[in-house]
């Protein structure tokens, strides 16, 4: 990889069928970049979206009802 980065930039006219294989390996690992990236930033959305409470209290004692049914 890195003598084809060398050729490349030295003007080689012939480098061979490696630059082409360089340059899918760089984009596919930039778009599994930017994929992680927008993975990481939906699933944020998503739990703020659903504003659940941690817990659930089934019963309480020594509260008055009318407080917590508002």
């Amino acid at each position: 990889m890195m003598r084809t980065i060398f050729l490349f930039l030295s003007g080689e006219p012939e480098i061979s069928t490696t630059s082409i294989f360089v340059a899918i390996l760089f984009f596919g690992g930039v778009q599994s970049l930017i994929l992680g990236i927008l993975s990481v930033y939906i699933g944020t959305i998503f739990k703020d979206s659903k504003k659940r409470p941690l817990y659930i209290i089934e019963s309480s004692f020594g509260f008055e009802n009318d407080k917590l049914n508002n």
